[in-house]
């Protein structure tokens, strides 16, 4: 998800996520043959240590042919940051905004390509670590257990500075994230993400 970027942001990992679920799928006609549906949508709100906060939104669940549409919002005491993706970014600082256009790479496919020609022998760094892999699944997995009890849920040991490789290794849990790291999809249509440092 966002989670990797965050981590830039704020320094490190989130510390707790809340989060709220939906299954639009369900009232679809074209899933009717379909038995168990899974969460196609959320909304979550992660709790950073410097005291930021980030809220999501993300949908699979919208109708076919809604345009994929993404935007994030920076917000803090010096202004704003508006990322349309992949097209403009605008800094809002004052009344007149500083903009800036992307030469149209869009960032999803870069991704997806580098991570498929990764899995074919090369090249030789992947784009994202092991651990922020490891540290991105275990949000995930904290915002799903969030969305089904309706809490607040600490995000796990092993995408904290303080476990240990040792202590991920006997962690059956973490060695189960490292081996899906990078399996999970965590991208979505219709996503809006915004950040308040």
């Amino acid at each position: 998800m966002i989670f990797d970027q965050w981590a830039t942001l704020f320094g490190g990992p989130p510390e707790r996520v809340r989060a709220r679920a939906y299954t639009f799928g369900e009232l679809k006609d074209e899933l009717a043959p379909v038995e168990n549906h899974a969460v196609d949508t959320a909304s979550l709100l992660l709790d950073y240590p410097d005291g930021g906060e980030g809220h999501v939104q993300v949908s699979w669940g919208l109708p076919a042919g809604v345009p994929h549409d993404e935007r994030h919002s920076y917000v803090g005491p010096d202004g704003l940051v508006a990322c349309d993706w992949p097209d403009l970014v605008s800094l809002h600082a004052s009344a007149e905004p500083e903009t800036w256009t992307s030469p149209g790479v869009d960032a999803w496919d870069a991704e997806i390509a580098h991570a498929a020609a990764w899995l074919r022998g090369g090249p030789a760094d992947p784009l994202a670590t092991l651990d922020e892999g490891i540290a991105a699944l275990e949000a995930s997995l904290a915002a799903l257990t969030a969305a089904a009890e309706g809490r607040a849920v600490p995000i796990g040991a092993a995408s904290t500075p303080s476990a240990s490789a040792s202590e991920r290794e006997r962690d059956p849990a973490a060695d189960a994230a490292r081996r899906s790291a990078g399996m999970a999809a965590d991208r979505g249509n219709g996503a809006i993400d915004e950040v308040t440092p």
